[in-house]
């Protein structure tokens, strides 16, 4: 390139000068390769996936086939030829079905209950409200019912809340009546 850009710039070039430069440059041009950037970060965030994955929870034969596709994965994170971004599609796409398939040992499938543990149950919200036990069902709910308050988050009292509320309607009132009768 440089050759042609003297030949360019020189005044007493001759014709097969310029003619031997046309062609290197145009033998260069044709030597020239597209730059093709394939991405590899989806690949690379499944085999991380694929790693968190642990062995002993798994069937011998869907754990294989997990590995086989982190390897066949990591020969291709590896692999600087690689030029077609579908290739690195397809093997992101194989360990996520791998890790998909994965089936579970059938001791890993239900953990058994130990029947010596004992169920506690739940303290109640109010510890401090006594119900009579004694008394019949309907009593009881009512006791309940009779605790049950709004919990609105707001700690203001609501019969202040609707005074003000009435007491700021009202004063509009008086003030429409006012208003129109200075109108008149």
């Amino acid at each position: 390139m440089q050759n042609a850009k003297t030949i360019l710039n020189d005044q007493n070039a001759t014709v097969k000068q310029v003619q031997e430069a046309t062609k290197q440059l145009q033998d260069a041009i044709k030597g020239l390769k597209e730059v093709v950037v394939v991405n590899k970060s989806a690949l690379k965030e499944a085999i991380d996936l694929a790693k968190t994955y642990k062995a002993d929870q798994y069937t011998k034969e869907s754990w294989n086939n997990l590995l086989e596709k982190i390897a066949l994965g990591n020969k291709i994170m590896e692999d600087t030829s690689i030029e077609d971004q579908s290739v690195v599609d397809h093997a992101k796409v194989e360990i996520l079905t791998a890790i998909s398939k994965l089936q579970l040992k059938e001791s890993m499938d239900l953990i058994p209950l130990e029947p010596s543990k004992e169920v506690v149950p739940m303290t109640p919200l109010k510890p401090s409200t006594s119900i009579d036990t004694t008394k019949p069902e309907e009593s009881v709910n009512e006791k309940v019912e009779s605790d049950k308050q709004p919990a609105t988050g707001v700690s203001m009292n609501t019969t202040l809340l609707w005074t003000l509320v009435l007491g700021a309607g009202a004063s509009v009132a008086l003030l429409a009546n006012k208003k129109r009768r200075v109108q008149k």
